[in-house]
């Protein structure tokens, strides 16, 4: 959902507890909210009962339009700033070199051997 349908995004991190803080915040001053997560690639999904944080997740805060000034008060009073855009923990953008680095690797490794394979057997 966009502003176009009367909600507006007024938070999003990738920090899962920051999302369940300003959640709990604008429960106890009764602001109006729902929560979405987000993936990578852009998709939109309702927050989920135990939600998974990772690599690519996006926890975002929607209110009504006509809540926004009062939702953004009250995240102001938290210990971290409002962000409406993306927003990883470092760990998260680290962890991306844990996934491509074996990737490659064994694709190398592969690669390397069956052209060793190739000259020792086929090119005889």
């Amino acid at each position: 959902m966009s502003a176009e349908s009367g909600y507006v995004t007024v938070f999003r991190t990738g920090d899962l507890m920051e999302a369940d803080a300003v959640a709990l915040e604008l429960e106890r001053k009764r602001v109006p909210f729902f929560r979405r997560v987000e993936n990578f690639a852009g998709q939109e999904f309702a927050m989920p009962a135990f939600p998974t944080p990772g690599i690519g997740s996006f926890w975002i805060i929607r209110v009504p339009a006509g809540a926004e000034r009062d939702a953004l008060a009250v995240i102001r009073t938290l210990p971290f700033q409002p962000r409406q855009g993306p927003s990883t923990p470092q760990h998260s953008r680290q962890s991306k070199w844990f996934v491509w680095v074996p990737f490659a690797s064994i694709a190398l490794i592969t690669f390397m051997a069956g052209a060793y394979a190739y000259s020792c057997f086929v090119r005889r």
